[in-house]
């Protein structure tokens, strides 16, 4: 399990109310119905990423590389490369861990918590948080980007999330990176890079055997 928290659980420390840079954006609304417009078209999405990972008690930066994949509406595999090898997937109401050669699967909708964080994080691939109640969300925007700051306000998310910051790109919406703060001075941060959209991808990727 300890990757979902690594990828997905976004705990602990606040960040500030907004990053050097970044002004709010004048409309949210707007902004929002833009998003969800946009978060319609995506069919499909395939990206490298590249996640460093900083811990207190460790004096280097940890730098995993990795590949990910989502395929509307419910499919989607999260696969780390480097240093180690190591597979999130989601599979049409099916949550499956390979770790080793060794693979679990659980059903989504026999465990709450699984189709609590089943729900967020195809929800982070849609595109579609923006309208999410469960949360509070402040916006920011530069030349570039828009900033979104998402803090649970939805007592199941309160367990496992704090806060976290999506970096969407001006010119997709899709998002660019990925800022989790967690304890003390641990943070992650994931990078999406070589980016494609609504390209063809088979079925068989998220077949996790």
């Amino acid at each position: 399990m300890r990757n979902i928290l690594i990828v997905f659980a976004f705990m602990a420390l606040p960040l500030p109310a907004q990053q050097k840079g970044f002004t709010p954006v004048a409309d949210y609304p707007a902004l929002e119905q833009e998003i969800n417009n946009n978060s319609l078209k995506i069919k499909s999405i395939s990206s490298d990423f590249v996640q460093e990972k900083k811990m207190e008690y460790l004096d280097e930066v940890i730098v995993s590389k990795g590949n990910f994949w989502y395929k509307h509406e419910s499919k989607l595999r999260w696969q780390y490369n480097e240093p180690y090898e190591y597979i999130i997937a989601i599979n049409n109401g099916k949550f499956l861990l390979k770790d080793k050669g060794n693979v679990k699967v659980y059903d989504v909708a026999s465990n709450p918590a699984f189709k609590e964080m089943n729900d967020l994080i195809l929800r982070i691939a849609r595109g579609t948080l923006a309208g999410d109640k469960r949360f509070k969300i402040e916006a920011f925007e530069d030349k570039d980007s828009y900033l979104l700051k998402l803090t649970p306000v939805d007592d199941n998310l309160k367990k496992f999330i704090h806060t976290t910051e999506v970096f969407l790109s001006k010119s997709d919406l899709a998002a660019d990176r990925v800022v989790m703060h967690e304890s003390g001075s641990d943070y992650t941060v994931i990078q999406f890079i070589n980016r494609k959209i609504n390209n063809e991808i088979a079925d068989t990727v998220f077949d996790i055997r």
